[in-house]
């Protein structure tokens, strides 16, 4: 069965679906882009974390509402020129850091969190096959999913761009159950990271950063990583 709803829905559904047809060997996908789930669907995405509603909850994460014309959603990054954050002479993109969900619903206690990453199968297969055999709680999967129209670089390097979001520890590979963080080996095998600013080079939606820009979104992602690293001792 597949049932297409509003953008807020996207988890009340399940729940519904899960309450009124209640069968263990069904699993109940709910799939998604990231305004819908950190934004306009965070309440109910939240209350099926706390419930334990047994449903596999895929957000497609590629920035921004890029199919109502590239508005800035809570998971566009720092500085990013958006139709909402744009650049000009009082604004110089989006003035927050990217919300991190998936690491909000892993502090929420939620069955299993995984963020994962097309350019990198064999983590990524690995993390859909444990998801589907998750029967007590709710599954969360993040993938981030590089667009070239509105990240502005050409199609033919959607997967270089990719692998560099994982090589500058910009998009970080992980797992979360039972109270515990592991880094997936994507990330946790980089010896020599690549700096953020290799990564954002020829996206069109950061020309215009400065020195300064670059810098503090830098220390963001190198933030990111120390917790990581601290949660996953």
């Amino acid at each position: 069965m597949w049932l297409n709803f509003k953008l807020a829905f996207c988890a009340k559904v399940a729940h519904f679906y899960i309450s009124v047809y209640i069968d263990p060997d069904v699993n109940v996908l709910a799939y998604a882009g990231d305004g819908a789930t950190v934004d306009i669907g965070l309440q109910a995405l939240s209350a099926a974390a706390e419930r334990r509603d047994n449903i596999i909850y895929v957000c497609n994460d590629n920035e921004g509402y890029m199919n109502t014309g590239f508005q800035k959603s809570g998971t566009t990054p720092f500085g990013a020129n958006t139709s909402t954050t744009p650049v000009g002479k009082k604004s110089s993109g989006k003035p927050n850091f990217k919300k991190d969900v998936a690491m909000m619903l892993a502090i929420q206690n939620a069955a299993y969190v995984a963020t994962l990453f097309p350019a990198y199968m064999n983590d990524f297969i690995n993390k859909v096959k444990k998801a589907v055999t998750i029967k007590n709680g709710l599954v969360y999967l993040q993938i981030l999913t590089p667009c070239p129209t509105r990240w502005g670089f050409s199609p033919e390097k959607s997967i270089q761009y990719a692998r560099m979001a994982v090589q500058s520890r910009y998009f970080l590979l992980y797992e979360y159950s039972n109270f515990e963080f592991t880094i997936s080996a994507p990330t946790k095998d980089i010896k020599d990271p690549l700096s953020v600013s290799k990564f954002i080079a020829g996206q069109k939606r950061f020309k215009h950063l400065t020195e300064d820009a670059v810098t503090i979104l830098q220390q963001f992602c190198d933030n990111k990583w120390d917790v990581l690293q601290k949660l996953a001792q």
